[in-house]
């Protein structure tokens, strides 16, 4: 039987899924007198070649990828006939594996998924025809009772479970016996490739509204089939829809199949080009880990309020989005920030944007620390109050843009566009005049320098301009955690008061303007470790820093440390020492 362009799934050991479609079917040189699979993949990971290989000193092709990766492998086939098991048909593979050729039918896998979960009746002895599908049950109580659990479902997940194009009855008959109440549907990570039965299937499925195709590859095309107008929310990640499609007409097929539609992702898909979207209503749109490069050009979008393209490798935005509140760019290569002195009029209703991996970011957190990117988003864009997915209040944007002006009015940084830069003086009442110290605001509002050192040598560990009024202590062992790649549960920070005694600083909530951080020296102690033969339910610690003797520590309420000289103890000694200190 020749199987090229059929869709099909690899299962390998452990229940793990491969899916692809088989380019070539025959015998390749390498592999003589062996018939065998060209499949291309994917997932492009799981590929070692383009569909030719060495032989010879010569690169013989027996297939070409569709892509421009190198997602494409060769899989021997066992001289066994094609088998079938649970609704579904494969063939052997060397190493025990096996390639499924036909997926089983929607009925089938619900059968199967609710059997294994026993949350339904397993149907044995009797039988009833959905179609052309015979099934085995208990008796006509027990069946009237297995559709009636079936009836009730709200959502059903049937992903990763080798659906292909059957659907094993008519639409109707599985709407109205099977899944009438059905509101939440996942088809993802199957074998489907028909676009029409798809959209038949949704059609009969009154009460639908959130549909889940991602993984399908999908030949989706403009079709006869009645719309379905009871989806409003369509997932189509990773489908490959771009290799061969424009997504212009990809949306406009969707639009004509789901006219309700108000969120659509079409993640990971492929494109190269971002469609105009103005005659579908959407107000979410997830268009991320595409292709996109350069320039975004969003034309004129009136209802759009969520869109998210990051994971591409996008450096502007054109266009208008008057209604739009979320945006993320984040992983782009947006690398000047005057790139954001437009969004207010391009985006008059922005309230929230991630930014986080793009040249702009790591560039400025490197030279100056997280907060100068703050001061620069909220200076350029009035109207965000989150960022990177943290709500700012109006008295931190106040600091932020504080600080900026002052920054820019000292040239450590450049003006941005006339109109951010009128607009932000006349804000605060000022001036643009060369004094920075015109900027009017109380000392306790500027950021200051922090330094960390490491308690073991010394050095500096960590060194950042702080906003100490709104950096908490947790927010501080974060930025330290994520600068010297440590968890936080792994270090503590400290403080050396005037006489000599230690404070652990293990409020998190507390500002680090309060904690007296910069009016003495602070210092890190990076490895506590858990003692292994003590009581795990006391907070007992060893302490270990170099040129230090090593300290057993047991810390109580309010940072307060009880503290003995591990010399010559033996760990059930000092567990019986901190039990009887824990007893007085």
């Amino acid at each position: 039987m020749d199987f090229v362009d059929h869709r099909v799934c690899l299962l390998e050991h452990e229940g793990s899924q491969q899916l692809g479609f088989v380019r070539f079917q025959g015998t390749i040189d390498p592999w003589p007198g062996k018939e065998c699979f060209g499949i291309e993949w994917d997932d492009p990971e799981r590929g070692r070649n383009d569909g030719a290989v060495p032989f010879k000193g010569e690169k013989i092709r027996y297939f070409k990828v569709k892509r421009d990766v190198q997602s494409g492998s060769f899989l021997k086939i066992l001289d066994d006939p094609v088998c079938s098991r649970d609704g579904y048909s494969y063939v052997n593979l060397a190493k025990g594996k096996v390639l499924v050729v036909k997926g089983r039918t929607l009925v089938d896998a619900l059968a199967f998924k609710y059997d294994q979960l026993n949350q339904l009746d397993n149907l044995k002895n009797e039988s009833i025809r959905f179609g052309s599908k015979q099934v085995k049950k208990y008796g006509f109580e027990k069946l009237m009772r297995l559709q009636a659990n079936f009836n009730a479902l709200r959502i059903v997940s049937l992903d990763h479970l080798l659906i292909g194009n059957e659907i094993g009855c008519s639409c109707s008959k599985l709407a109205s016996e099977m899944l009438s109440s059905v509101q939440d549907l996942s088809l993802a990570y199957n074998m489907m490739t028909s676009w029409s039965i798809v959209v038949e299937l949704a059609t009969s499925l009154k009460q639908l509204r959130t549909l889940r195709l991602d993984g399908n590859w999908l030949d989706i095309e403009a079709t006869s089939v009645d719309p379905c107008i009871s989806v409003t929310k369509l997932t189509v990640s990773e489908c490959g829809l771009g290799v061969s499609l424009d997504s212009k007409f990809v949306l406009d097929a969707v639009s004509a199949a789901f006219p309700k539609l108000n969120a659509l992702s079409l993640s990971g898909n492929w494109f190269s080009n971002f469609p105009g979207i103005s005659s579908i209503k959407l107000k979410s749109l997830d268009f991320s880990a595409n292709r996109l490069a350069g320039t975004l050009s969003l034309g004129n979008q009136i209802v759009l309020e969520i869109l998210d393209v990051s994971k591409n490798s996008i450096t502007s935005i054109d266009g208008l989005a008057s209604s739009l509140k979320e945006l993320n760019l984040s992983n782009n290569e947006i690398s000047d920030w005057g790139e954001l002195d437009g969004f207010d009029a391009k985006f008059p209703r922005l309230e929230s944007i991630k930014l986080v991996n793009n040249p702009i970011l790591t560039k400025t957190e490197s030279k100056w620390g997280y907060d100068m990117c703050l001061a620069q988003i909220m200076s350029r864009i009035q109207t965000v109050v989150r960022i990177n997915g943290t709500n700012y209040a109006d008295e931190q944007r106040r600091n932020y843009e504080l600080y900026y002006i002052s920054k820019v009015k000292e040239k450590q940084l450049p003006k941005p566009e006339l109109h951010v830069w009128t607009n932000l003086l006349r804000k605060y009442g000022q001036k643009d005049t060369k004094i920075a110290q015109q900027v009017h605001y109380g000392s306790h509002q500027l950021p200051k320098l922090i330094k960390v050192c490491d308690g073991r040598d010394g050095a500096v560990a960590f060194e950042q301009m702080v906003f100490p009024a709104v950096t908490t202590v947790g927010k501080l062992k974060g930025k330290i955690s994520v600068k010297l790649g440590i968890s936080v549960l792994n270090f503590v920070l400290q403080t050396m008061l005037g006489d000599g005694s230690v404070e652990i600083l293990d409020d998190d909530q507390e500002s680090i303007e309060g904690s007296g951080v910069f009016d003495t020296v602070s210092f890190l102690v990076k490895s506590y470790k858990p003692l292994k033969a003590a009581n795990p339910d006391l907070p007992i610690l060893i302490r270990e820093c170099s040129g230090v003797e090593p300290m057993l520590v047991m810390r109580l309420d309010k940072g307060v440390e009880v503290q003995k000289s591990l010399k010559d103890l033996s760990e059930p000694e000092i567990t019986n020492l901190l039990l009887s200190k824990r007893a007085d």
